[in-house]
């Protein structure tokens, strides 16, 4: 359920249908689609601010908070059962003030409160019910909650009462309960410096290979998610170390994830998750950022020479098609990429994307044996009922001249597929999830090349340039929607922009774009990093109950740990120390945890495996007339180990590029010819003039 930031709530309407009226609550003047889906439910809701927060205390009511998202499946089951239900409506009225948030609108907010939902010994996710006294300090929180007592969960109707109740008989109870948590929530975070444990890779593998599934690949035993820092840092490792069974979690993993139902084999992309452990039954929501993700995690496999040439192929046909998905539904016309798209359609979830076997045997007619031949149908249940609808399971990986036969019948169920009601498609743009799918693009199209990879995330970074940073103001913003771009950006965005614009500037050689990452890694530094290096998520306003850190991995890495990789990346590139400085000083803050929980920091992990690799940069100063500069630096860049970056300096960059790295200057650029400098940690070998010659320095 939605958070809404600092617009001012309006009364609410009356919109006239025809002969009806309708009523609107407040949430009908704001921008996020997913409150605007809340605008008509009977609960008199208030979005985030101090209209609220008055009522609240003016009325000495609790304030019942309530954040999800608009692709939440199970946000619309709670708003079907009980948002739009007078009686529970009547309830909440009365009980409480009621305050939707949409956590993609605030991760912020989300974030605190999440936070103090898991220091209340309660399971995090979404939807996430909260009760606040009316100064925002928490003391009971809950994930979905039925209408009616159910699946062992205390219903609206029972709850309402009882907690009504216990505010009159038992407030000062209440209050001191919630002040006890808001203290805790305010020291819990304190650093406690160390040295990272010299044995953290190896503590972080192990931990990963006593929760992997070996029959089905991935980790844990029920619900699947891809957590692709896990598989990031398995690269990393195994590249490393020659590690054989860290090449066997990761080769089993992505194809399993690959093979199943949580990858969409008819019109590609992955849903969010797999709701068994043999990755069959997805939850059928697509998230922008769990797409970007796995691009990145399959192009790295691509191009790794852990893996057969074979799986190599199909990681890289994998990363293809989510860009075929990426670029053919979740592209805007601006070149930016759209948040999400939804579980349901007419009312049930993943009704878009099943099939009746009479159905595609009528579709496909003699291709329907084919199908066959590569699929396993697996039939849906739902609470123990089997729904008499199939979703497609790949048996085994078709060679080339298969895999051609079999798109062309996949493709007359996908123009079946896109004759239905589609579900729905949050169109925001947030900042941080195009960094992340920039960043992606970018590091996939680098090695060949691929023009259509690199466009797409160049006109992605371009929109992000000029529509969410203010340059003369040095603010980035989260989000926009409708034209609109609104919430001052956090610590993710600044990241995950930062490092996507300094994957292009590695693909492209703009420095352009390397200019704009170095200044939003110091704006980082200044923005959200303090003198004992802990990270925040946010600036330092006030606003909030607490200011949350930034440093455990979610879903996808956080934005802490993108921080690290950033600047170590931009500060080896350029040579400023005092951007690996700050990644050294919020490592050390971090040390503790990392090394009592590795799991929980896997990036962070990941990265440090990275940096184990000794990384060099080739700087190809190209004179003015030198003729066959991109063919040749084409074959370079296919011939360049992953831990040596190549920067070109040329006329036409010359001067930015000596501001940006101050150790090129002295590279003088000479007509008609192409001088290759190897240079580590701001010290360059004498240049060479031939790739053979430079590819023998390297070796």
């Amino acid at each position: 359920m939605k958070i809404i930031i600092s617009i001012t709530a309006a009364m609410a309407v009356f919109i006239s249908s025809n002969a009806e009226s309708k009523m609107k609550n407040r949430l009908a003047e704001e921008q996020s689609p997913y409150l605007q889906q809340h605008a008509e439910n009977p609960v008199d809701w208030f979005p985030w601010g101090e209209e609220a927060f008055k009522k609240a205390k003016a009325e000495n009511k609790p304030i019942f908070l309530s954040i999800g998202y608009s692709t939440c499946h199970w946000c619309h089951v709670m708003e079907e059962e009980s948002f739009e239900d007078e009686d529970v409506a009547k309830l909440m009225n009365r009980a409480f003030v009621n305050i939707k948030v949409d956590r993609e609108e605030r991760p912020d907010i989300d974030a605190v409160y999440m936070a103090a939902t898991h220091a209340m010994n309660q399971q995090g996710g979404w939807p996430l019910n909260l009760l606040l006294t009316p100064d925002r300090k928490p003391f009971f929180a809950m994930t979905y909650i039925p209408k009616e007592s159910k699946y062992g969960r205390s219903g609206m109707l029972e709850l309402i009462p009882a907690i009504e109740n216990a505010w009159k008989e038992r407030k000062g109870e209440i209050l001191n309960s919630a002040e006890q948590l808001h203290e805790m929530l305010n020291t819990t975070h304190l650093p406690i410096p160390s040295m990272i444990s010299p044995t953290i890779s190896t503590a972080a593998f192990n931990m990963l290979t006593m929760r992997y599934d070996s029959e089905n690949g991935g980790f844990g035993s029920t619900t699947k998610f891809p957590t692709t820092q896990n598989l990031l840092f398995l690269i990393n490792y195994a590249e490393n170390s020659s590690n054989k069974q860290a090449v066997e979690i990761l080769s089993k993993t992505l194809k399993e994830m690959r093979r199943g139902g949580i990858y969409d084999q008819v019109g590609h992309g992955f849903h969010c998750y797999a709701t068994d452990p043999e990755w069959k039954i997805p939850h059928f929501e697509k998230m922008l950022y769990d797409n970007a993700a796995l691009l990145l995690t399959y192009a790295k496999a691509a191009q790794s020479k852990l893996f057969s040439q074979a799986e190599r192929a199909i990681y890289q046909q994998t990363v293809n098609d989510i860009f075929t998905y990426l670029s053919r539904d979740m592209t805007a016309e601006s070149g930016a990429f759209y948040a999400a798209e939804g579980a349901d359609s007419e009312g049930e979830e993943g009704k878009f994307y099943l099939w009746h076997p009479d159905e595609m045997k009528k579709i496909l007619k003699e291709d329907y044996k084919l199908i066959e031949t590569y699929y396993d149908l697996e039939m849906m249940v739902e609470h123990g009922r089997k729904t008499g609808t199939y979703i497609l399971i790949l048996k085994a990986f078709p060679n080339v001249e298969e895999q051609v036969t079999l798109n062309a019948a996949l493709a007359k169920l996908y123009d079946v597929r896109e004759k239905r009601i589609h579900p729905f498609k949050d169109k925001k743009i947030l900042c941080d999830w195009n960094g992340f799918t920039i960043a992606a693009l970018a590091y996939a199209g680098r090695k060949d090349q691929n023009k259509t990879f690199i466009d797409a995330a160049e006109k992605a970074a371009k929109f992000c340039i000029d529509k969410l940073f203010d340059a003369e103001q040095q603010q980035l913003y989260h989000l926009t929607m409708n034209g609109n771009v609104s919430v001052k950006g956090k610590l993710d965005d600044y990241a995950y922009l930062a490092w996507g614009l300094t994957e292009l500037y590695l693909t492209t050689s703009k420095p352009e774009y390397l200019q704009t990452a170095i200044t939003l890694a110091e704006l980082i530094k200044e923005k959200f990093v303090d003198s004992s290096g802990l990270i925040f998520m946010t600036e330092k306003d006030g606003k909030l109950i607490f200011r949350p850190p930034s440093d455990n991995d979610g879903p996808i890495p956080s934005g802490g740990s993108i921080a690290v990789k950033l600047l170590y990346q931009l500060g080896e590139l350029i040579g400023n120390f005092k951007l690996t400085d700050t990644a050294d000083l919020i490592l050390s803050a971090q040390s503790n945890g990392m090394n009592q929980y590795p799991t929980a920091y896997m990036m962070n992990i990941a990265t440090i495996e990275e940096r184990k690799a000794p990384h060099k940069q080739i700087i190809a100063v190209v004179g003015t007339g030198y003729k066959s500069t991109e063919q040749e630096l084409s074959t370079l860049r296919a011939q360049l180990p992953k831990s040596v970056i190549l920067t070109v300096k040329s006329s036409a960059n010359e001067k930015l590029l000596n501001e940006l790295i101050p150790f090129a200057k002295g590279m003088r650029i000479y007509k008609n010819r192409i001088d290759y400098y190897l240079c580590h940690e701001n010290r360059c070998e004498a240049p060479v003039t031939s790739i053979e010659e430079l590819i023998k320095l390297l070796k």
